[in-house]
């Protein structure tokens, strides 16, 4: 869904823009939380921002343009308390402290049934499915987790520690087996935690805030530790779906994996979409005045095994809580040329399971925070 769709950009090559509704694809009892804080953008500042081959984005006429199509769209939705939305009444609350991660690592540390102690503990490693019209409730430990119809959903570390280079994750031979039986994946949408120094210095100081303890999360202590996942990724390549990487905006993580990661799987890169973080008033949260500051956006990388033809777009949405993307599915299930009522969706690295975009299709969440944003507003 988009509030709002143009083309900016030269006529042989535009580049589409999509300002999107922020929360679409979440769970409608999940409270939404609105860290980051707002920061304006500073438009007399932004000059140009330095060439970067494999950043197509990187180019602040494109991105003002893009800003005067927002801004376009918060004029024509002036009547709206939450332009961005079309779910004002929707309440922006705090998330309930969510323990998903720690039991996920608990319960691979000491693998004994012994040591499932709580309701948390209890989610990890089984793959949970709904394959009705309601969301199924799953209780944990401080609160309760809703998963939607037509969804599977597996609490599993896909990069454990300890693990032997060519073993499966816990539980992911489950998943393996699910799509097998669904017909197969038709796109495979993938958030490492790469190597990231603030959010690895959040992660250290979550032990004494709880309120960093709500937004951490533990990030790759190497950037070459993703090959680990290769095991988990084949028997879902074998299907040939198209892959999207949220990527961060360094440089190394982006050669890395544009020119190692993807060749060395059998893929081959399509081109990259940009998502535009927007503050309450439509402006970006960062400037690209200069290079050593934030960009205010980040890239999805597309890739195949086979060759397609991907348009530049700039997806536009408010930054709803820290690391938490905006719901992309349905531009992925289209750009693959796949049926939304049928489309089977594999979601690596998930921190929120949203519902399957039809009524015959799957969307299958993994990682050790996969029912994160699913948190129901009251305790389990």
């Amino acid at each position: 869904m988009a509030l709002h769709r143009a083309q900016v950009g030269a006529p042989d090559a535009p580049t589409r823009v999509w300002v999107r509704d922020a929360f679409v694809g979440h769970a409608p009892h999940a409270r939404i939380d609105r860290w980051p804080r707002e920061r304006p953008w500073e438009t007399t500042q932004v000059t140009h921002a330095p060439h970067d081959p494999l950043d197509a984005y990187c180019d602040a006429p494109l991105l003002r343009a893009v800003v005067d199509v927002v801004q376009q769209c918060r004029v024509q939705r002036a009547a709206c308390s939450h332009w961005w939305t079309e779910r004002a009444s929707i309440e922006l609350a705090p998330l309930p402290h969510v323990d998903l991660a720690l039991a996920v690592m608990d319960v691979e540390r000491n693998s004994t049934d012994a040591h499932r102690s709580t309701p948390s503990h209890a989610l990890v490693h089984t793959l949970w499915t709904n394959a009705g019209t309601v969301p199924r409730l799953l209780h944990g430990t401080t609160c309760a987790y809703e998963l939607p119809p037509r969804t599977a959903c597996l609490l599993t570390d896909l990069l454990p520690p300890t693990s032997a280079p060519h073993a499966l994750p816990v539980g992911m031979a489950d998943v393996h087996r699910f799509v097998e039986r669904v017909g197969g994946v038709d796109v495979l949408l993938l958030d490492p935690p790469w190597p990231n120094q603030s959010v690895a210095r959040a992660h250290r100081g979550a032990r004494h805030d709880v309120r960093a303890a709500r937004h951490a999360y533990e990030t790759l202590p190497d950037l070459y530790d993703i090959w680990r996942l290769r095991p988990t990724l084949e028997p879902l390549l074998a299907h040939r779906p198209l892959v999207a990487v949220w990527i961060t905006n360094y440089p190394k993580v982006r050669h890395f994996v544009r020119n190692k990661f993807l060749p060395q799987l059998g893929l081959r890169y399509l081109g990259a979409w940009a998502w535009l973080k927007l503050a309450q008033d439509g402006t970006p949260l960062y400037t690209l005045a200069h290079p050593r500051r934030r960009r205010p956006y980040e890239l999805l990388v597309l890739a195949a095994r086979d060759a397609r033809d991907v348009p530049s777009q700039v997806i536009a949405s408010v930054a709803l809580a820290h690391s938490q993307k905006p719901y992309v599915v349905d531009l992925l299930v289209d750009m693959a040329g796949k049926s939304t009522d049928t489309a089977v969706v594999v979601e690596l690295f998930a921190r929120h399971t949203p519902r399957a975009l039809g009524a015959h299709g799957w969307h299958v969440s993994v990682g050790n925070e996969a029912l994160r944003f699913n948190a129901c507003a009251g305790p389990a």
